[in-house]
C-alpha cells in the first residue's frame, strides 16, 4: 500500500456529462461495507446523536486511509485527507478538522466499529471446514504507547503499552477474534476470554499454557 494512492483516480463521464464520478481504489474499498449497514450499526449505538460536524462514517473513513496511506499523526491525516477534497462527496465524507478527529477518537464509544469488524470478519470467512479441520493460531504483541499520553499504561519506568491477543484463521486468512489488555500481564491470563471451537486445533507457544 505504501506504492499505492489510494485516492488515484480514473474519471469517467456519466449520463449527465455536467457530472463526473471519481472511482478511486479507497471507494472501490468501502463498497465491501454497504452504507446502509454501517448506519444501522451507527443508530444502534447512537454514534451520531448530537453530532454536527465530524458523523461516525466520515471518522471512519479518515481512519481507513490513515492506515492504508500510513499517516504518521493527526496533522499529517488532516493534510493529506483534506487536500483530496474533490473525492470526499464520492466517498460520502467531509473535510474535518484535526482536534475534531481527536475529540471523536476519545469520546466515541468503540462498539460501532467492533460491531462492523466481526460483521466483516463473518463476510469473510464464508464456508467453514468441518470441526475437525479448523486450525487457529493464537499469538500476542505489545503495541507501545506514549507513556506522557498514556500513563495508565504504564508496564516499566519508562514505557507504556497494551497487549494485543489475536486469534488467527490460517485458512480464511483472517483474525477472528481480538482481546486488549494490559502489557504487564501474562499470557496465559488471556485464555479464559478466547472464544474456543469444540474440535478444533489450537497453535500456540507455551506462554499461554497454565498447567493450574
Amino acid at each position: 500500500w505504501s506504492k499505492i494512492d489510494v485516492f488515484e483516480t480514473a474519471i469517467f463521464q456519466s449520463k449527465d456529462l455536467s457530472l463526473k464520478h471519481l472511482n478511486t481504489v479507497l471507494h472501490q474499498l468501502l463498497k465491501y461495507i454497504p452504507r446502509y449497514r454501517f448506519d444501522q450499526a451507527v443508530e444502534r449505538h447512537g454514534g451520531d446523536h448530537r453530532i454536527r460536524t465530524l458523523n461516525c462514517w466520515t471518522q471512519f473513513v479518515a481512519l481507513i486511509y490513515a492506515q492504508l496511506a500510513q499517516r504518521v499523526s493527526l496533522r499529517d491525516l488532516q493534510t493529506t485527507f483534506n487536500s483530496h477534497a474533490t473525492c470526499h462527496f464520492h466517498l460520502g465524507a467531509t473535510l474535518f478538522r484535526r482536534s475534531t478527529l481527536a475529540d471523536a477518537n476519545a469520546q466515541r464509544a468503540p462498539g460501532l466499529f467492533r460491531e462492523i469488524m466481526f460483521w466483516l470478519i463473518h463476510k469473510l470467512q464464508g464456508n467453514l471446514p468441518s470441526a475437525n479441520e479448523i486450525v487457529r493460531l493464537v499469538d500476542s504483541t505489545t503495541l507501545d504507547l506514549n507513556l506522557h499520553h498514556y500513563a495508565w499504561a504504564k508496564f516499566r519506568s519508562t514505557k507504556a503499552g497494551i497487549k494485543l491477543h489475536t486469534v488467527y484463521d490460517p485458512h480464511a486468512c483472517i483474525p477472528t477474534f481480538f482481546e486488549m489488555g494490559e502489557a504487564r500481564a501474562h499470557d496465559a491470563k488471556a485464555v479464559a476470554s478466547l472464544p474456543l471451537l469444540t474440535g478444533a486445533t489450537y497453535v500456540f507457544d507455551r506462554a499461554y499454557h497454565n498447567y493450574e
